[in-house]
């Protein structure tokens, strides 16, 4: 694996289950402990079954919302458990999920050597854990409690889409960042963290699928 050690790999694939539920950005701890290692540049292959982990721990936990989503637009009326109200609100749902990653996939795009750049340089890494645990720190008062009682619209969505894009950035915490800023524009708790994974999906596929492209240039 491109001078990676079974033991490294193992390490780092713990890692990434540790913290990738959790406000504290797995990329940023994992670019250290690469760096630790002295894996400058890790394998992509490697990179890429991370996405694909992460991507199926994601399913795992919402596969009741997911299965919903793809009912509801796929046989909306017999596929989705459930009266007409909620089949709507599966599709609304579905709706901002893919507004919300339109922002995702331009600054990702936009900005992919930039943020190259930085999973290859531990400090701007650190100064980016540093920001995420500011951030928490400065919003303690809105993680403490329940969050509004609104679902979230069109803007919320679209602004949610631009933090997580900007998340793409080792050491920000894209779970964290959105949450945060969905409380504190009056999302409940439950829904906020709800559309913040839900979100992460079909990110999560997109990355994996470039990673894929340096993974396996024959696929092209």
């Amino acid at each position: 694996m491109n001078g990676m050690t079974y033991l490294q790999a193992t390490l780092l694939g713990a890692l990434q289950g540790l913290t990738e539920f959790l406000p504290i950005s797995s990329s940023g701890h994992l670019v250290l402990l690469q760096h630790i290692f002295g894996l400058h540049e890790p394998a992509l292959i490697f990179d890429l079954f991370v996405h694909i982990a992460t991507l199926a721990a994601v399913l795992a936990m919402y596969r009741q919302d997911v299965y919903n989503l793809f009912a509801a637009w796929l046989s909306p009326r017999q596929g989705m458990p459930g009266n007409d109200s909620e089949r709507a609100s599966a599709r609304r749902l579905g709706l901002l999920l893919v507004l919300a990653n339109v922002p995702t996939a331009v600054i990702g795009l936009l900005f992919e050597s930039t943020f190259e750049h930085f999973f290859s340089t531990p400090w701007i890494v650190g100064i980016a854990l540093l920001i995420t645990g500011a951030l928490l720190w400065l919003l303690r008062p809105s993680l403490g409690h329940q969050g509004g009682t609104s679902e979230v619209g069109m803007a919320h969505a679209i602004l949610l889409g631009c933090i997580q894009g900007l998340a793409i950035t080792p050491g920000i915490s894209r779970s964290g960042s959105t949450i945060a800023i969905a409380l504190l524009c009056g999302v409940s708790r439950e829904s906020a963290a709800r559309f913040s994974f839900l979100m992460a999906i079909p990110a999560i596929l997109g990355a994996a699928l470039l990673k894929s492209e340096g993974a396996f240039p024959s696929f092209r």
